[in-house]
Parts: structure tokens; C-alpha cells; sequence
């Protein structure tokens, strides 16, 4: 027999290694050391601090970055000297580079302010890379483990459910609760995958709940169904937040609040960038809305079904609620007054603003209005003569005589403003009346009408929104 000669190209390696990535799904990663997933997530940190900083400045212009040195820092901020480390080298990795570094010294501590410029695109290379170098993969649970784990809380649901201890006001707000659960499912659909319920605190507020006692309520729901079937999750991002660190120093009040403050915003950002993404669950949601996680595997229907099951278990053990017999006379029933403007706060930096106040429409202090308190001819204008009468409220031994011209310049001038009219009309609220003549004969807050009070960016202003309430014309 003759000998067979085949000549193999010179990349035929790289060919079968490049045939075997493609079949086998993805090239296997080399096994990354633990010191290496430390530097990976230190130069990550600097990489996001660095992109959040610039997308608040103007494009393609260089920009500021502060790395402060305080007694107490937030959780997960590396120690400055891994902070100064990690933007040099992402300035060797050609991402950004260093035009100029200060140091100021500050009441509680050292700011190093450093002046960069992004190089692109590498910088949005390096931001991919790192990202996805420090996500955790989801972990999905195994469709049998998900289908008996249904099945054994539809039995449960299905069974007896122990309301001994629960008296019948309860036993009806936990009815009430689940048809609200249920609404929601039908309104916003259902993942099978995530089993995620938004309830929006408008609609809980609606329904007479006040979404900080949840946790309680759906405490007892599970305890009657022997099972932890609801989960809030507004919480969960600061659940890493166990202790508070023990230091050798006290300090007062006010860097303990910030150190909380720094710690729940790490905490958060942590938690939505890996769990949050996961779950398609945004800050705007943990804000505004119950979020709630259902151990309830299935279709919408079946998961609905479940509930209303649920809770007509619960109804077959109440009592009937007695009615109202129909009005046969002819008498007028009065009817709810219509809906209309709640509170107004007056938003100041101290207690005697100098030039600004900043007005917030039914506790919507994400949408703050910022309004002069001095008109052109350097007078009083009508919000700072509605501030110091609010303020007085709670100032002994002092009055303003009931003035006409002012209680009208209160009264109308505060709903011609633009934002405040859209609000109104928007809403179809009625104009109320803010201020009025009190029998002694002075100026006072007609309380009937709205909420007016007053109130300080630190103490009344969620720390989410501070940033809002800074008076850039200054």
C-alpha cells in the first residue's frame, strides 16, 4: 500500500481550538486568583466613580474627583491609599489621564481633589471589561426544586389556615391586602422567573395602608400560612448593614448620621447593580413602590387563582359586615369632599433663608420649587410672608396683624406660579385658602384647607433628593 501525505496549514492548531470554543459554548477563563478578583473590584470601583462623576459634568470637558478621608467612610469604600492607586492605574490602562491633584483640608478630615480627562473609547472599554468582570452570575433554580415547592404551598393555602389570635379587623386587612396583591398581578402581568408584585404606595395610601407597617402584616400572613410565602424587598439592599462598627473615638452626632447615610448609599448601589439588575428591580421602584417577593411558582392564572383561594379562606371565618339600609327619605346624604391639594412644606438651608425657599407640593420633595424671597424692589415677597407666618406657628409671643393685601398676595399669588398652576390643573385640584383672619385680629394658617409647614434641607428632605435643594444661583 502507498503512504498517504497530508499537509496540515500552519494556524490548523488555532483552527480546532477556535472549533472547540465555538461548539463547546464559550472558551474556558483561566481561574482567576483571589488577589486578582480584589484588584478586579477595587479597579472597578474607581472605573464607576470615575463614569458617575463625569456624566454630572459637561461632555468631553475635564472634571473633578473628590476622594475624601474621613474617621468614619462608608461600606465598600477602599482605603484611600487603594483609591489613589486604582486612578493610576486606570491612567497606565490609558483609560483617563491625570492633568492636575490637590489636598484640602477639611473640618473632619483630608479632600484630594484630582483634575482628569476620559480617553475614549478606551475608557468604555475598560468600563465593559471591569464590569463584567465583577457580576456574579444568577442562579436559577431547578424547575423541579420551583414545582413542589408551588405544590406544597398550594396545599398549605388550600389546608386550614391558622387565624387563632387574630381578631376580625386584622383577619379583614389580610383579605384586603391580597386582593390588592392580586389587582396588581392582573394589571402589571407576572413573571414566572422573577414572582415580583409592585405595589405602588399611592395605592396602598388608597387602600388605608401605610406601606411602614407592611412588614408586620405580611409577618403575620406567613405565620397564619405556617410558610414564608411574601418577602418585602425595600429592605433587603441594607441587610449587610448588620453592626455598626466599633471605633476607639467618639464622635457626635452628626458624622454618625452621614457615616449611616454613606453606608445605606454603598449598601444600595451594591445591592442594585447585582441583585437588582437580576431581578429588574430600579432605585425608583424601592422608592415608590412595595416591592414583594412571592414564593409562588406557576402561570398568572394559577398564581391568582392561589390568592383568591387564600382569601376566601379567610372570609368563610369572618363575620358578615352589616349594611346600610338604603336612604328611602329623601334626604340628602352628604357627599367626600373633593380631592384637593394635601400639604405644602417650605424648604429652607436655616432657619432665617437668605435667598431662597424652596416649596414642596404634597410631599413631593423630588420636585422641589424654588422660589425668591425678595422681589425687584428688595421687598418681602408673598412665600417669605407665608414662611414667617408657618414659622411663627410654633414661635411664642409673636403675631402679624391680618393685613388684606397680604393674606391676597398669599392666597392667589402662590397658584399663579407656572409649576404650581400645571399641578393644579393636572390634578383638577381646587385652589384652597392659605391664610387667614384669626378672631384676635392677626394673620394665621388656614389649616382646614392644607398642611402648611415649614422645615430644614437636612432634617425634612429625604438624603436621596439634599441635592436638588442647592441654590445654584448663589
Amino acid at each position: 500500500m502507498g503512504t498517504l501525505e497530508i499537509q496540515l496549514p500552519a494556524d490548523f492548531k488555532k483552527r480546532c481550538r477556535d472549533y472547540i470554543a465555538i461548539h463547546a459554548g464559550t472558551e474556558q477563563k483561566k481561574a482567576i486568583t483571589p488577589s486578582e478578583k480584589q484588584v478586579n473590584r477595587e479597579i472597578w470601583w474607581a472605573l464607576d466613580k470615575i463614569y458617575r462623576e463625569a456624566l454630572r459634568q459637561e461632555k468631553g470637558k475635564p472634571f473633578e474627583i473628590v476622594f475624601q478621608v474621613r474617621p468614619i467612610m462608608g461600606a465598600g469604600i477602599p482605603p484611600i491609599e487603594v483609591r489613589q492607586k486604582m486612578l493610576l492605574k486606570v491612567q497606565e490602562l490609558g483609560g483617563i489621564k491625570i492633568i492636575d491633584d490637590k489636598t484640602y483640608d477639611d473640618t473632619y478630615g483630608v479632600d484630594f481633589v484630582y483634575t482628569l480627562e476620559l480617553i475614549q473609547p478606551k475608557f468604555d472599554e475598560l468600563y465593559e471589561k471591569y464590569q463584567e468582570l465583577n457580576q456574579e452570575p444568577s442562579i436559577e433554580k431547578p424547575e423541579q426544586e420551583t414545582a413542589s415547592t408551588t405544590e406544597q404551598i398550594k396545599e398549605r393555602i388550600a389546608g386550614e389556615l391558622n387565624l387563632n389570635g387574630y381578631s376580625e379587623d386584622n383577619q379583614r386587612r389580610f383579605s384586603k391586602i391580597i386582593a390588592i396583591i392580586s389587582n396588581q398581578i392582573e394589571l402589571d402581568g407576572w413573571s414566572r422567573l422573577l414572582c415580583l408584585v409592585k405595589i405602588p404606595f399611592a395605592t396602598l395610601e388608597r387602600e388605608g395602608f401605610n406601606h411602614e407597617e407592611m412588614g408586620s402584616v405580611f409577618g403575620s400572613i406567613n405565620k397564619v400560612n405556617n410558610k414564608k410565602i411574601i418577602s418585602v424587598l425595600n429592605e433587603r439592599p441594607y441587610k449587610a448593614i448588620q453592626k455598626r462598627p466599633t471605633y476607639l473615638f467618639d464622635f457626635d452626632d452628626d458624622i454618625t448620621k452621614r457615616a449611616d447615610e454613606i453606608n445605606r448609599k454603598e449598601a444600595l448601589w451594591k445591592w442594585l447593580s447585582v441583585e437588582g439588575r437580576v431581578m429588574n428591580v430600579s432605585e425608583d421602584d424601592l422608592k415608590n413602590k412595595l416591592v414583594l417577593e412571592l414564593a409562588i411558582g406557576g402561570k398568572q392564572d394559577a398564581v391568582v387563582g392561589m390568592l383568591s383561594s387564600w382569601r376566601k379562606s379567610i372570609e368563610s371565618k369572618l363575620n358578615p359586615v352589616q349594611t346600610i339600609p338604603p336612604n328611602t327619605n329623601n334626604t340628602i346624604r352628604s357627599e367626600e369632599p373633593p380631592k384637593g391639594l394635601k400639604s405644602i412644606h417650605l424648604i429652607t438651608d436655616s432657619l432665617e433663608p437668605k435667598n431662597a425657599i424652596f416649596l414642596v407640593l404634597d410631599k413631593l420633595f423630588e420636585m422641589p420649587i424654588r422660589c425668591e424671597i425678595k422681589n425687584a424692589e428688595g421687598k418681602p415677597t408673598y412665600i417669605k410672608k407665608l414662611y414667617d407666618i408657618a414659622y411663627i406657628v410654633n414661635a411664642p409671643n409673636k403675631k402679624v396683624d391680618y393685613d388684606r393685601n397680604i393674606a391676597d398676595s398669599i392666597n392667589n399669588g402662590l397658584f399663579r406660579k407656572k409649576t404650581v398652576a400645571k399641578y393644579m390643573k393636572t390634578n383638577k385640584f381646587q385652589k384652597p385658602t392659605l391664610v387667614k383672619k384669626s378672631m384676635d385680629g392677626i394673620l394665621v394658617l388656614n389649616s382646614e384647607d392644607v398642611s402648611v409647614k415649614t422645615g430644614l434641607v437636612k432634617n425634612d428632605v429625604p438624603i436621596q433628593h439634599q441635592s436638588r435643594y442647592i441654590d445654584k444661583t448663589m
